[in-house]
């Protein structure tokens, strides 16, 4: 989940970097004789016909899950059909959805705000020129390679011999340095430091989001559809929520308030209680669940 999800947004800082310094100085100086409002409006056309197609390519070729169809996996768990709307008032009903929403939209939200301001502030604050300030900012993406993928891994990982506790562990300490990182960037004065800073809070915003991602799926398997949806459109709303803040704000003072808002919403950590596991501080895994759960990542890292 981690990996693909993080390679998917990687698609943000590809496009960013290939659209403005390849694709866009060519349609306007080659196809458009230099009217930049025609070049920028028909190159968005480019990842417009890539999203369609692949979509075409993964309705065809791709499965439902790692296990196989939904209809196979239905049958395997003898899962009880659920009406749609039964799954969403049972997702939205869990307080556990809501707070691994807010977790989303801090981290997520982060990855999306800075994704559209990084290129404004690089050119505001370090006088960098259009291209370069969109190379530098298209590198916060780029750590989706990896970084996504290894806060889901060693979730994952710490789970099999610690349980629950330790996925809720990890997500907590993530959240907390990305928040930090953040504030360290928004004082940052030279252009080196502001660059290596924003690698290593990006590189924690992203591995929070796969550490969110890693507990997903044990909040309900009949309606795992929906708790999927209100979790991934918490990042949509913190994306909104902070780019708000940023153009009312001010890119610094936006920073620091994005970084308290995050280093805060590590709290609410302590209040996820999912049954038949432990939460932070109280409970224990249920010998049951806990070894069924266990033998399924176990499986997966192999």
């Amino acid at each position: 989940n981690a990996i693909a999800g993080g390679w998917g947004t990687l698609g943000g800082g590809t496009v960013d970097l290939i659209i403005s310094n390849i694709l866009l100085p060519y349609f306007r100086d080659r196809l458009f004789k230099g009217n930049a409002e025609m070049a920028w409006r028909t190159v968005s056309l480019v990842p417009a016909l890539l999203s369609f197609f692949t979509g075409i390519f993964v309705y065809m070729y791709s499965d439902d899950t790692p296990k196989g169809t939904m209809q196979e996996n239905r049958e395997r768990r003898r899962d009880p059909d659920v009406h749609p709307l039964a799954a969403f008032l049972s997702a939205s009903s869990d307080i556990n959805t809501w707070i691994l929403a807010i977790h989303y939209a801090c981290c997520f939200g982060v990855e999306l705000t800075m994704q559209l301001a990084a290129t404004y502030y690089f050119q505001a604050k370090f006088a960098q020129s259009p291209e370069s300030a969109s190379a530098i900012s298209s590198l916060f993406g780029w750590m989706n390679l990896f970084a996504r993928g290894f806060g889901g891994y060693w979730s994952d990982k710490l789970s099999c011999t610690h349980g629950m506790r330790s996925r809720l562990i990890i997500l907590a300490t993530f959240l907390i340095l990305e928040g930090i990182l953040i504030l360290i960037f928004s004082q940052t004065e030279t252009l080196a430091l502001a660059i290596f800073i924003m690698l290593a809070f990006s590189f924690f915003v992203q591995a929070a989001e796969g550490a969110v991602y890693a507990i997903v799926p044990y909040l309900g398997q009949t309606s795992m559809g929906a708790v999927n949806g209100i979790v991934g459109a918490g990042g949509n709303i913190g994306a909104f929520v902070f780019g708000s803040v940023v153009r009312t704000q001010g890119f610094e003072k936006a920073f620091l308030t994005m970084g308290i808002a995050v280093i805060l919403s590590s709290l609410l950590t302590a209040l996820i209680n999912i049954k038949d596991f432990a939460s932070l501080f109280f409970g224990k895994d249920a010998p049951n669940t806990w070894k069924e759960k266990k033998d399924d990542d176990k499986q997966l890292l192999v």
